[in-house]
């Protein structure tokens, strides 16, 4: 059965149903449903007031739905939602199974939200949610504003860098004004290195006083004026820099 016209108007073909209940179905067999349009003609599907779908049911492996442009030319593949709910536009893998998988070429990935963006895991793994540089020369780059950044967490945190530098593992406030504040519960601070612990300031005026305690370690301390106590159980090596009013005491038990 062929349905033709020849007439130069949108319409030129109308499948309509009159009455307000009624229905088109359009089923086909093996040789499937094939829509296309000449160039410049769009093709528009539109549903009101009810939930609606575009599913494929499969039968076996790798039989994949794809939605896509084609053609290298600046063009978008845009999902919208006018939506007001907090799952707006839902991305969701039902099977037990599944993932999601999101690559892209050089221009990245870009996250723009006016609300909290939220990365969450029910695995119970010790990689439950990973951020990954996988290029040799790649890195992460976390920027924050005035709130900071906060990390919680009811196991270990652990920040290792396998980096041969000195630097390998640098914590840097970089406003002049800018501090490093380290508080621990009962079980204090422990710092372990096979190579030499090296405490430097260049602070002009008195401050405050501090505590250094070592077991078997050896300690280079570096001041200019404020007060330094070190308790060490081998070696100690001080240094003052400029030293005129303030004091650095260095016991030794053996």
């Amino acid at each position: 059965v062929n349905i033709a016209s020849s007439q130069a108007a949108a319409t030129a073909i109308v499948i309509e149903t009159l009455d307000n209940t009624g229905g088109i179905d359009i089923n086909g067999k093996a040789g499937g449903i094939t829509i296309d349009t000449a160039p410049s003609g769009a093709i528009s599907i539109d549903a009101i007031g009810v939930s609606s779908n575009l599913t494929l049911t499969s039968t076996a492996n790798d039989q994949d739905l794809t939605v896509s442009t084609a053609g290298a030319f600046d063009t978008s593949l845009i999902l919208a939602s006018s939506g007001t709910g907090v799952d707006a536009l839902r991305l969701f893998a039902s099977a037990t199974g599944g993932g999601i998988d999101i690559d892209s070429g050089t221009f990245g990935i870009t996250i723009d939200s006016s609300g909290t963006i939220g990365m969450v895991s029910s695995l119970a793994s010790a990689s439950a949610l990973r951020l990954n540089a996988s290029n040799a020369g790649g890195g992460i780059d976390i920027d924050s504003g005035t709130f900071g950044i906060t990390i919680d967490s009811t196991g270990t945190v652990g920040m290792v860098s396998s980096l041969s530098s000195a630097s390998a593992l640098r914590l840097n406030t970089s406003n002049a004004g800018g501090g490093i504040d380290i508080d621990s519960g009962t079980q204090g601070i422990t710092i372990d290195t096979t190579g030499r612990l090296h405490f430097t300031s260049t602070l002009t005026a008195p401050s405050g006083s501090g505590t250094i305690t070592t077991s078997g370690a050896v300690v280079t301390g570096t001041s200019t004026a404020f007060d330094t106590e070190i308790d060490s159980g081998d070696s100690i090596y001080a240094t003052v820099l400029g030293l005129t009013e303030d004091r650095i005491v260095v016991s030794r038990t053996n």
